[in-house]
Protein backbone atom coordinates (compact mmCIF):
# COMPACT_ATOMS: atom_id res chain seq x y z
CA UNK A 1 0.00 0.00 0.00
CA UNK A 2 1.08 3.55 -1.20
CA UNK A 3 1.63 6.37 1.13
CA UNK A 4 -1.08 8.30 -0.22
CA UNK A 5 -3.32 5.14 0.16
CA UNK A 6 -2.53 4.85 3.64
CA UNK A 7 -3.19 8.78 4.40
CA UNK A 8 -6.35 8.57 2.53
CA UNK A 9 -7.55 5.36 4.76
CA UNK A 10 -6.92 6.86 7.92
CA UNK A 11 -8.26 10.24 6.98
CA UNK A 12 -11.71 7.72 6.58
CA UNK A 13 -11.14 5.91 9.41
CA UNK A 14 -10.90 9.18 11.69
CA UNK A 15 -14.14 10.85 9.88
CA UNK A 16 -16.21 7.84 11.21
CA UNK A 17 -17.89 8.52 14.39
CA UNK A 18 -16.95 4.88 15.36
CA UNK A 19 -13.04 5.48 15.52
CA UNK A 20 -12.90 9.23 15.87
CA UNK A 21 -11.94 9.05 19.69
CA UNK A 22 -9.18 6.36 18.41
CA UNK A 23 -5.07 7.98 18.54
CA UNK A 24 -3.13 8.60 15.32
CA UNK A 25 -1.02 5.06 16.15
CA UNK A 26 -4.48 3.12 16.28
CA UNK A 27 -5.52 4.56 13.09
CA UNK A 28 -2.94 3.99 11.21
CA UNK A 29 -3.01 0.24 12.47
CA UNK A 30 -6.46 -0.10 11.29
CA UNK A 31 -5.27 1.38 7.87
CA UNK A 32 -3.05 -1.44 7.79
CA UNK A 33 -5.58 -3.86 7.52
CA UNK A 34 -8.06 -2.60 6.01
CA UNK A 35 -8.61 -2.12 1.73
CA UNK A 36 -10.43 0.17 -0.78
CA UNK A 37 -12.71 -2.04 -3.05
CA UNK A 38 -15.41 -0.24 -5.67
CA UNK A 39 -18.80 -1.04 -6.31
CA UNK A 40 -20.69 -0.66 -9.65
CA UNK A 41 -24.25 0.66 -9.38
CA UNK A 42 -26.71 -2.12 -8.60
CA UNK A 43 -23.95 -4.67 -6.98
CA UNK A 44 -24.75 -6.70 -4.24
CA UNK A 45 -22.18 -5.82 -1.34
CA UNK A 46 -23.37 -8.26 1.13
CA UNK A 47 -26.16 -11.07 1.71
CA UNK A 48 -28.59 -11.61 4.78
CA UNK A 49 -27.23 -15.20 5.90
CA UNK A 50 -23.22 -13.96 4.91
CA UNK A 51 -20.58 -14.49 7.59
CA UNK A 52 -19.71 -10.70 9.30
CA UNK A 53 -16.64 -10.79 8.63
CA UNK A 54 -15.88 -7.25 7.78
CA UNK A 55 -17.44 -3.38 8.64
CA UNK A 56 -17.55 -0.89 5.73
CA UNK A 57 -16.89 3.05 5.66
CA UNK A 58 -18.71 4.52 2.62
CA UNK A 59 -16.09 6.83 0.89
CA UNK A 60 -18.08 7.76 -2.08
CA UNK A 61 -21.64 6.84 -3.37
CA UNK A 62 -24.35 5.43 -1.79
CA UNK A 63 -25.43 1.95 0.10
CA UNK A 64 -29.11 0.97 0.63
CA UNK A 65 -29.66 -1.58 2.93
CA UNK A 66 -32.84 -3.80 3.14
CA UNK A 67 -34.74 -6.59 4.76
CA UNK A 68 -36.52 -9.13 3.04
CA UNK A 69 -40.26 -9.34 5.55
CA UNK A 70 -42.43 -11.43 3.05
CA UNK A 71 -41.95 -13.62 0.00
CA UNK A 72 -41.42 -11.22 -2.85
CA UNK A 73 -42.02 -8.36 -0.31
CA UNK A 74 -38.55 -6.05 1.47
CA UNK A 75 -38.04 -2.65 3.42
CA UNK A 76 -35.70 -0.49 3.44
CA UNK A 77 -33.83 -0.14 6.40
CA UNK A 78 -31.48 2.47 6.08
CA UNK A 79 -29.41 4.06 3.54
CA UNK A 80 -25.43 5.67 4.05
CA UNK A 81 -23.70 7.81 2.02
CA UNK A 82 -19.86 9.23 2.24
CA UNK A 83 -18.42 8.99 5.51
CA UNK A 84 -21.25 6.50 7.25
CA UNK A 85 -19.83 3.51 8.74
CA UNK A 86 -22.52 0.40 8.26
CA UNK A 87 -21.77 -3.64 9.44
CA UNK A 88 -20.25 -2.90 12.29
CA UNK A 89 -22.97 -4.45 15.14
CA UNK A 90 -22.33 -8.08 12.95
CA UNK A 91 -18.92 -7.86 12.49
CA UNK A 92 -18.40 -7.44 16.47
CA UNK A 93 -21.27 -9.74 17.68
CA UNK A 94 -19.79 -12.09 14.87
CA UNK A 95 -23.68 -13.26 13.59
CA UNK A 96 -24.56 -13.41 10.71
CA UNK A 97 -25.46 -10.79 8.40
CA UNK A 98 -29.81 -9.77 8.84
CA UNK A 99 -29.94 -7.62 6.15
CA UNK A 100 -29.33 -7.26 2.55
CA UNK A 101 -26.80 -4.05 1.06
CA UNK A 102 -26.77 -2.73 -2.62
CA UNK A 103 -24.81 0.16 -3.93
CA UNK A 104 -27.39 2.30 -5.23
CA UNK A 105 -24.85 4.16 -7.33
CA UNK A 106 -21.30 3.88 -7.87
CA UNK A 107 -19.47 3.57 -4.58
CA UNK A 108 -16.19 2.82 -3.34
CA UNK A 109 -15.66 1.49 0.13
CA UNK A 110 -13.24 1.08 2.97
CA UNK A 111 -13.09 -2.32 4.09
CA UNK A 112 -11.89 -3.43 7.77
CA UNK A 113 -10.25 -6.00 7.92
CA UNK A 114 -9.28 -6.67 4.35
CA UNK A 115 -10.18 -9.77 2.31
CA UNK A 116 -8.06 -13.09 3.55
CA UNK A 117 -7.25 -11.38 7.41
CA UNK A 118 -9.07 -12.56 9.78
CA UNK A 119 -10.09 -10.30 12.81
CA UNK A 120 -9.49 -12.48 16.13
CA UNK A 121 -5.73 -13.01 14.70
CA UNK A 122 -5.55 -9.12 14.73
CA UNK A 123 -6.15 -8.96 18.54
CA UNK A 124 -3.63 -11.52 18.95
CA UNK A 125 -1.02 -9.62 17.08
CA UNK A 126 -1.91 -6.37 18.88
CA UNK A 127 -3.79 -6.76 21.66
CA UNK A 128 -3.49 -3.11 22.89
CA UNK A 129 -4.54 -1.33 20.09
CA UNK A 130 -7.58 -3.42 18.88
CA UNK A 131 -8.84 -3.32 22.82
CA UNK A 132 -8.99 0.21 22.31
CA UNK A 133 -10.97 -0.24 19.14
CA UNK A 134 -13.26 -2.67 20.94
CA UNK A 135 -13.97 0.16 23.32
CA UNK A 136 -14.75 3.01 21.23
CA UNK A 137 -17.10 0.69 19.72
CA UNK A 138 -18.75 -0.69 22.73
CA UNK A 139 -19.00 3.07 23.91
CA UNK A 140 -20.35 4.40 20.76
CA UNK A 141 -23.04 1.30 20.81
CA UNK A 142 -23.83 2.39 24.01
CA UNK A 143 -24.47 6.25 23.21
CA UNK A 144 -26.77 5.05 20.51
CA UNK A 145 -28.82 2.04 22.68
CA UNK A 146 -29.48 5.50 24.74
CA UNK A 147 -30.53 7.69 22.61
CA UNK A 148 -32.62 5.43 20.71
CA UNK A 149 -34.03 4.37 23.81
CA UNK A 150 -35.06 7.76 24.49
CA UNK A 151 -37.13 8.51 21.19
CA UNK A 152 -38.76 5.26 21.59
CA UNK A 153 -39.68 6.03 25.49
CA UNK A 154 -41.02 9.99 23.96
CA UNK A 155 -42.85 8.35 21.39
CA UNK A 156 -41.54 10.84 18.83
CA UNK A 157 -43.83 11.77 15.51
CA UNK A 158 -41.50 10.06 13.06
CA UNK A 159 -40.83 6.80 15.47
CA UNK A 160 -44.52 6.93 15.38
CA UNK A 161 -44.21 7.03 11.45
CA UNK A 162 -41.76 4.11 11.03
CA UNK A 163 -43.50 1.93 13.15
CA UNK A 164 -46.79 2.56 10.92
CA UNK A 165 -44.90 2.06 7.60
CA UNK A 166 -42.94 -1.55 9.23
CA UNK A 167 -46.50 -2.72 10.33
CA UNK A 168 -48.89 -2.31 7.45
CA UNK A 169 -50.50 -5.03 5.56
CA UNK A 170 -49.40 -4.34 1.81
CA UNK A 171 -52.72 -5.98 0.52
CA UNK A 172 -55.02 -3.85 2.66
CA UNK A 173 -53.25 -1.22 4.07
CA UNK A 174 -54.78 -1.90 7.70
CA UNK A 175 -51.88 -2.78 10.67
CA UNK A 176 -50.19 -6.30 11.28
CA UNK A 177 -51.11 -8.33 14.01
CA UNK A 178 -47.23 -6.93 15.33
CA UNK A 179 -48.37 -3.56 15.65
CA UNK A 180 -51.89 -4.61 17.50
CA UNK A 181 -49.69 -6.69 19.59
CA UNK A 182 -46.81 -3.88 20.05
CA UNK A 183 -49.34 -1.04 21.02
CA UNK A 184 -52.21 -2.97 23.22
CA UNK A 185 -50.26 -1.08 26.55
CA UNK A 186 -51.59 2.03 25.33
CA UNK A 187 -54.67 1.87 23.84
CA UNK A 188 -56.07 -0.81 26.47
CA UNK A 189 -55.26 1.82 29.31
CA UNK A 190 -58.66 3.22 28.45
CA UNK A 191 -61.79 1.36 27.72
CA UNK A 192 -61.92 -0.37 24.10
CA UNK A 193 -64.07 -2.42 22.00
CA UNK A 194 -61.91 -5.08 20.03
CA UNK A 195 -64.58 -6.54 17.16
CA UNK A 196 -63.27 -9.24 15.11
CA UNK A 197 -64.12 -9.74 11.40
CA UNK A 198 -63.75 -12.95 9.00
CA UNK A 199 -65.55 -13.90 5.96
CA UNK A 200 -67.20 -16.89 6.09
CA UNK A 201 -66.71 -17.60 2.69
CA UNK A 202 -62.93 -17.02 2.69
CA UNK A 203 -61.58 -21.02 2.27
CA UNK A 204 -63.91 -21.01 -1.02
CA UNK A 205 -62.49 -17.81 -2.38
CA UNK A 206 -59.28 -19.14 -2.25
CA UNK A 207 -59.93 -22.78 -2.70
CA UNK A 208 -61.86 -21.93 -6.15
CA UNK A 209 -60.45 -18.65 -7.72
CA UNK A 210 -56.84 -18.65 -5.66
CA UNK A 211 -55.08 -16.12 -3.22
CA UNK A 212 -55.74 -12.37 -5.34
CA UNK A 213 -59.49 -13.66 -4.59
CA UNK A 214 -59.19 -13.94 -1.22
CA UNK A 215 -56.68 -11.03 -0.84
CA UNK A 216 -59.10 -8.88 -2.77
CA UNK A 217 -61.82 -9.56 -0.54
CA UNK A 218 -60.28 -8.70 2.48
CA UNK A 219 -59.17 -5.97 0.79
CA UNK A 220 -62.56 -4.36 -0.05
CA UNK A 221 -63.42 -5.08 3.99
CA UNK A 222 -60.67 -2.79 4.56
CA UNK A 223 -61.80 -0.09 2.35
CA UNK A 224 -65.26 -0.25 3.74
CA UNK A 225 -63.90 0.21 7.50
CA UNK A 226 -62.96 3.97 7.71
CA UNK A 227 -66.25 5.56 7.80
CA UNK A 228 -66.81 3.11 11.23
CA UNK A 229 -63.79 3.60 12.55
CA UNK A 230 -63.72 7.34 13.85
CA UNK A 231 -61.40 9.58 16.45
CA UNK A 232 -58.18 6.73 17.33
CA UNK A 233 -59.89 3.74 15.88
CA UNK A 234 -58.03 1.40 13.53
CA UNK A 235 -58.03 -1.77 11.58
CA UNK A 236 -55.88 -4.49 11.66
CA UNK A 237 -55.41 -7.98 9.35
CA UNK A 238 -55.09 -10.06 12.15
CA UNK A 239 -54.98 -13.29 10.37
CA UNK A 240 -55.05 -13.89 6.84
CA UNK A 241 -58.66 -14.02 6.65
CA UNK A 242 -59.27 -12.00 10.13
CA UNK A 243 -60.05 -8.50 10.45
CA UNK A 244 -59.58 -6.92 14.04
CA UNK A 245 -60.85 -3.49 14.57
CA UNK A 246 -60.10 -1.31 17.65
CA UNK A 247 -62.43 1.38 18.97
CA UNK A 248 -60.65 3.18 22.11
CA UNK A 249 -63.08 4.85 24.59
CA UNK A 250 -66.48 6.70 23.02
CA UNK A 251 -65.18 5.30 19.58
CA UNK A 252 -66.83 1.96 20.24
CA UNK A 253 -70.44 3.40 20.63
CA UNK A 254 -69.61 5.70 18.21
CA UNK A 255 -68.56 2.58 15.95
CA UNK A 256 -71.73 0.96 16.98
CA UNK A 257 -74.21 3.71 16.24
CA UNK A 258 -72.34 3.86 12.67
CA UNK A 259 -72.92 0.32 11.82
CA UNK A 260 -76.45 0.31 13.17
CA UNK A 261 -77.11 3.87 11.74
CA UNK A 262 -79.26 2.13 8.38
CA UNK A 263 -82.97 0.59 7.88
CA UNK A 264 -80.91 -2.61 7.33
CA UNK A 265 -82.94 -6.13 8.36
CA UNK A 266 -82.32 -7.04 11.84
CA UNK A 267 -80.79 -3.38 12.74
CA UNK A 268 -83.68 -3.34 14.96
CA UNK A 269 -82.94 -6.15 16.81
CA UNK A 270 -79.30 -5.16 17.27
CA UNK A 271 -79.96 -1.94 18.59
CA UNK A 272 -82.03 -3.64 21.96
CA UNK A 273 -79.71 -6.23 21.93
CA UNK A 274 -76.74 -3.78 22.62
CA UNK A 275 -79.08 -1.30 24.65
CA UNK A 276 -79.91 -4.08 26.88
CA UNK A 277 -77.06 -4.59 29.66
CA UNK A 278 -77.45 -0.49 29.99
CA UNK A 279 -80.93 -1.84 31.77
CA UNK A 280 -79.57 -4.45 33.20
CA UNK A 281 -79.27 -4.29 36.83
CA UNK A 282 -75.53 -3.78 37.78
CA UNK A 283 -75.47 -6.49 40.24
CA UNK A 284 -76.91 -9.13 37.83
CA UNK A 285 -74.30 -8.62 35.17
CA UNK A 286 -71.39 -8.58 37.99
CA UNK A 287 -72.66 -11.83 39.17
CA UNK A 288 -73.01 -13.05 35.24
CA UNK A 289 -69.32 -11.71 35.06
CA UNK A 290 -68.08 -12.97 37.98
CA UNK A 291 -68.59 -16.77 36.05
CA UNK A 292 -67.14 -15.58 32.80
CA UNK A 293 -64.15 -14.42 34.71
CA UNK A 294 -63.41 -17.16 37.01
CA UNK A 295 -60.11 -18.92 36.95
CA UNK A 296 -60.84 -22.68 36.50
CA UNK A 297 -64.04 -22.55 34.81
CA UNK A 298 -65.02 -19.15 33.50
CA UNK A 299 -66.18 -18.78 30.01
CA UNK A 300 -62.94 -16.33 28.90
CA UNK A 301 -60.05 -19.34 30.28
CA UNK A 302 -62.06 -21.75 28.40
CA UNK A 303 -62.05 -19.54 24.94
CA UNK A 304 -58.06 -19.07 25.53
CA UNK A 305 -57.87 -22.64 26.03
CA UNK A 306 -59.44 -23.73 23.03
CA UNK A 307 -57.53 -21.23 20.92
CA UNK A 308 -54.45 -23.16 22.51
CA UNK A 309 -53.54 -20.15 24.96
CA UNK A 310 -53.18 -20.29 28.50
CA UNK A 311 -55.71 -19.32 31.10
CA UNK A 312 -55.48 -15.64 32.53
CA UNK A 313 -56.17 -14.83 36.28
CA UNK A 314 -58.62 -12.04 35.31
CA UNK A 315 -59.86 -10.69 38.94
CA UNK A 316 -57.32 -12.39 40.88
CA UNK A 317 -53.94 -10.80 39.71
CA UNK A 318 -53.02 -7.10 40.35
CA UNK A 319 -52.01 -6.81 37.24
CA UNK A 320 -55.25 -7.95 35.15
CA UNK A 321 -58.26 -7.11 37.55
CA UNK A 322 -58.50 -3.17 36.88
CA UNK A 323 -58.39 -4.52 32.96
CA UNK A 324 -61.21 -6.65 33.13
CA UNK A 325 -63.49 -4.84 35.35
CA UNK A 326 -63.06 -1.81 32.40
CA UNK A 327 -64.03 -4.54 30.08
CA UNK A 328 -67.06 -4.97 31.70
CA UNK A 329 -67.40 -1.25 32.31
CA UNK A 330 -67.42 -0.75 28.65
CA UNK A 331 -69.46 -3.46 27.84
CA UNK A 332 -72.15 -2.88 29.64
CA UNK A 333 -72.25 1.36 28.81
CA UNK A 334 -71.51 1.07 24.91
CA UNK A 335 -74.99 0.55 24.50
CA UNK A 336 -76.21 3.75 25.93
CA UNK A 337 -73.57 5.66 24.33
CA UNK A 338 -74.51 3.76 20.91
CA UNK A 339 -78.53 5.22 21.59
CA UNK A 340 -76.98 8.89 22.14
CA UNK A 341 -74.56 8.71 19.08
CA UNK A 342 -77.16 7.20 16.95
CA UNK A 343 -79.80 9.95 17.53
CA UNK A 344 -77.23 12.36 16.73
CA UNK A 345 -76.37 10.51 13.51
CA UNK A 346 -79.82 10.60 12.42
CA UNK A 347 -80.19 14.39 13.49
CA UNK A 348 -77.78 15.01 10.93
CA UNK A 349 -79.41 16.07 7.15
CA UNK A 350 -79.19 13.59 4.47
CA UNK A 351 -78.64 16.46 2.23
CA UNK A 352 -75.20 17.50 3.96
CA UNK A 353 -73.94 13.84 3.03
CA UNK A 354 -75.37 13.53 -0.50
CA UNK A 355 -74.02 17.11 -1.52
CA UNK A 356 -70.32 16.21 -0.34
CA UNK A 357 -70.98 12.52 -2.55
CA UNK A 358 -71.85 14.59 -5.69
CA UNK A 359 -68.52 17.26 -4.45
CA UNK A 360 -66.61 13.61 -4.75
CA UNK A 361 -66.37 13.33 -0.61
CA UNK A 362 -64.72 9.40 -0.13
CA UNK A 363 -66.63 7.61 3.07
CA UNK A 364 -63.52 8.91 4.92
CA UNK A 365 -63.64 12.11 3.63
CA UNK A 366 -67.79 12.59 4.39
CA UNK A 367 -66.92 11.27 7.99
CA UNK A 368 -64.24 13.58 8.71
CA UNK A 369 -65.69 16.67 7.15
CA UNK A 370 -69.43 16.29 7.45
CA UNK A 371 -70.16 13.63 10.13
CA UNK A 372 -67.86 14.50 12.97
CA UNK A 373 -67.66 18.15 12.90
CA UNK A 374 -71.23 18.02 13.49
CA UNK A 375 -71.53 15.39 16.16
CA UNK A 376 -69.43 17.40 18.36
CA UNK A 377 -72.62 18.73 20.91
CA UNK A 378 -73.07 14.48 20.91
CA UNK A 379 -69.43 13.73 21.76
CA UNK A 380 -69.20 16.31 24.30
CA UNK A 381 -72.02 15.04 25.97
CA UNK A 382 -70.57 10.94 25.97
CA UNK A 383 -67.57 12.25 27.30
CA UNK A 384 -68.67 14.56 29.74
CA UNK A 385 -71.12 11.48 30.66
CA UNK A 386 -68.65 8.89 30.90
CA UNK A 387 -66.27 11.12 33.13
CA UNK A 388 -69.04 11.12 35.65
CA UNK A 389 -70.11 7.19 34.87
CA UNK A 390 -66.38 6.59 35.27
CA UNK A 391 -65.92 8.75 39.04
CA UNK A 392 -69.44 6.63 40.16
CA UNK A 393 -68.16 3.13 39.41
CA UNK A 394 -68.91 1.30 42.92
CA UNK A 395 -70.80 -1.78 42.08
CA UNK A 396 -68.53 -3.80 40.06
CA UNK A 397 -65.86 -3.54 42.61
CA UNK A 398 -68.27 -4.25 45.66
CA UNK A 399 -69.55 -7.67 43.74
CA UNK A 400 -66.33 -8.73 42.06
CA UNK A 401 -63.50 -7.71 43.81
CA UNK A 402 -64.47 -6.04 46.62
CA UNK A 403 -61.38 -3.28 46.47
CA UNK A 404 -58.16 -6.16 45.51
CA UNK A 405 -55.94 -7.78 45.01
CA UNK A 406 -53.69 -5.61 46.89
CA UNK A 407 -56.77 -2.69 46.40
CA UNK A 408 -56.00 -2.85 42.68
CA UNK A 409 -59.09 -2.43 42.15
CA UNK A 410 -59.81 0.12 45.00
CA UNK A 411 -61.46 2.74 43.17
CA UNK A 412 -62.09 6.43 44.55
CA UNK A 413 -65.72 5.70 45.40
CA UNK A 414 -65.09 2.00 46.69
CA UNK A 415 -62.15 3.94 49.31
CA UNK A 416 -65.07 6.43 50.32
CA UNK A 417 -67.60 3.69 50.73
CA UNK A 418 -64.67 2.10 53.31
CA UNK A 419 -64.18 4.78 55.17
CA UNK A 420 -67.85 5.68 55.48
CA UNK A 421 -69.58 2.53 56.61
CA UNK A 422 -66.18 0.36 57.32
CA UNK A 423 -64.34 2.49 59.06
CA UNK A 424 -67.45 4.93 60.38
CA UNK A 425 -65.30 8.10 60.18
CA UNK A 426 -68.19 10.25 57.99
CA UNK A 427 -66.69 13.50 58.23
CA UNK A 428 -63.55 11.91 56.06
CA UNK A 429 -66.13 10.35 53.43
CA UNK A 430 -67.73 13.59 53.52
CA UNK A 431 -64.84 15.79 52.20
CA UNK A 432 -63.65 13.06 50.17
CA UNK A 433 -67.72 13.20 48.14
CA UNK A 434 -66.54 17.08 47.77
CA UNK A 435 -63.43 16.43 46.36
CA UNK A 436 -64.97 13.99 44.23
CA UNK A 437 -67.48 16.43 42.90
CA UNK A 438 -64.84 19.21 42.29
CA UNK A 439 -62.67 17.16 40.56
CA UNK A 440 -66.06 16.37 38.16
CA UNK A 441 -66.85 20.05 37.79
CA UNK A 442 -63.44 21.29 36.81
CA UNK A 443 -63.11 18.58 34.39
CA UNK A 444 -66.73 18.87 32.95
CA UNK A 445 -65.85 22.64 32.73
CA UNK A 446 -62.66 21.85 30.77
CA UNK A 447 -63.81 19.55 28.91
CA UNK A 448 -66.53 22.08 27.50
CA UNK A 449 -64.25 24.85 26.70
CA UNK A 450 -62.46 22.16 24.86
CA UNK A 451 -65.13 21.39 23.05
CA UNK A 452 -65.98 25.50 22.10
CA UNK A 453 -62.72 25.76 20.89
CA UNK A 454 -63.03 22.82 18.48
CA UNK A 455 -66.41 24.34 16.99
CA UNK A 456 -64.76 27.45 16.08
CA UNK A 457 -61.74 25.72 14.62
CA UNK A 458 -64.86 23.63 12.54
Amino acid sequence: MSGQDQGEIVSLFASASLFSALGREELEALAEFAELATYPRGEVILRAGDPSDALYIVKGGEVVVSKEVAAGQSITLASFIAGDCFGELDFFSRTPRNATAVAEQDTVLLAFPRRSVAFDSLISTRPRVFAKVLHAFLATVAGRIRATNRLITENAPWVKELRRQIHTDAQTGLYTKAYLEGEASSFLANPTALIMLKPDNFKQLNDRYGHQAGDGAMALLAAMLPPFLGAGGFGVRYRGNEVAVVLPGAAASLGLALLLDRTAAGSGFFRTAFFLPTITSIIAIAVVWLWVYDDANGLANMLLRLVGLKPVRWLTSPKTSLLSLIIMTVWKNAGYHMVVFLAGLQAIPPSLHEAATIDGASPRQRFRYVTWPLLAPTTVFVLVTNTIFTFQVFGPIYVMTGGGPVRSTSVIVYYLYQRAFEFQEMGYASAVAWVIFLILIALTVLQMRLARKREQVW
